[in-house]
């Protein structure tokens, strides 16, 4: 009987821990994690590509290469048109402005011409070979001669054909498209001003997602991922609740910067979560505080 009453004691015990452990995981896959931060506008900058610096140098008389060192205050060129003003909403990839244009057509202009210049001379070799075929008595010397032509003309083709590719690159480059849909937040392109190497243009701010940056310690953000639901709340708004994600989660740990840091987080390892929050509307507006409650996945 008393091995009996152990036997069930025993059983109900080990039952009692399973329950807990299902309870503590289910506890843990349903938690929430809460943090909070400020809203900002998802920005994107456009600027002058550096690239297009190697124009610059093509037109001083030095080869294009794109290893070569190019002074970052040389001027590109001048801005040849502007297509949007201030205020304009702009779909992803539309031509914003163009700069250095027409260098840049001339350019690839005349790297054309240099290709097609050596790919005749080429084309004149290979036929001057065929017709010394029928002259056997001269070929032996004379095919030397054209082999090592050949063997010059085989690299100026290969650099010719590098050359037109760089200047159909820089061509591309000399439009500047949108990267983003959005508006033109601010505009400081203008026809004929003077643009330089990765100078900034303008702004474009996508008005239908709002950025939100929060900090975690660390054994909560390692919970979380890109993608993870969250729901965002703002004073303004009490009791509406704003979708959003996870777009990213920092690599490494750091000291929470001190204007987002609470008294429980400023002596603690965090790491940046970003959050992407769907502006419903846009009634979301930029340094709103927001609370975020992120549903870890693990």
């Amino acid at each position: 009987m008393r091995a009996r009453i152990a036997a069930i004691s025993s059983l109900a015990l080990v039952l009692a821990l399973l329950s807990l452990g299902v309870f503590a995981e289910a506890g843990q896959r349903n938690r929430s994690i809460e943090a909070s931060g400020v809203l900002e506008d998802k920005i994107f900058v456009v600027s002058v590509p550096a690239e297009l610096a190697l124009l610059t140098a093509e037109a001083g008389g030095r080869g294009a290469s794109m290893s070569s060192p190019v002074r970052a205050n040389k001027p590109i060129g001048r801005v040849d048109v502007v297509k949007v003003e201030l205020g304009a909403i702009v779909k992803r990839d539309d031509v914003l402005l163009s700069v250095a244009g027409e260098l840049a057509a001339a350019n690839l202009e005349r790297a054309k011409a240099q290709f097609e210049q050596i790919v005749a001379t080429i084309e004149s070799l290979e036929g001057t070979r065929g017709d010394l075929a029928h002259s056997r008595a001269e070929l032996s010397e004379t095919e030397a001669e054209l082999k090592a032509k050949a063997r010059v003309l085989k690299k100026r083709h290969d650099q010719a054909e590098v050359s037109l590719s760089l200047a159909r690159k820089l061509k591309d480059a000399s439009e500047i498209k949108a990267g983003a849909a959005g508006r033109v937040r601010e505009l400081k392109a203008s026809e004929g001003m003077v643009a330089y190497p990765g100078q900034k243009l303008m702004l474009i701010a996508n008005e239908q997602t709002m950025r939100l940056d929060v900090y975690l310690p660390v054994d909560e953000a390692i919970l979380v991922e890109a993608g993870d639901d969250v729901e965002v709340g703002v004073d303004a708004w009490p009791g509406h609740v704003f979708k959003g994600k996870i777009a990213g989660v920092g690599a490494k740990a750091i000291f929470a910067p001190s204007n987002s840091a609470s008294g429980e987080l400023e002596l603690v390892r965090v790491m940046r979560v970003l959050i992407e929050v769907v502006n419903e509307d846009g009634i979301l507006k930029s340094g709103m505080p927001a609370d975020a409650r992120i549903a870890a996945a693990k």
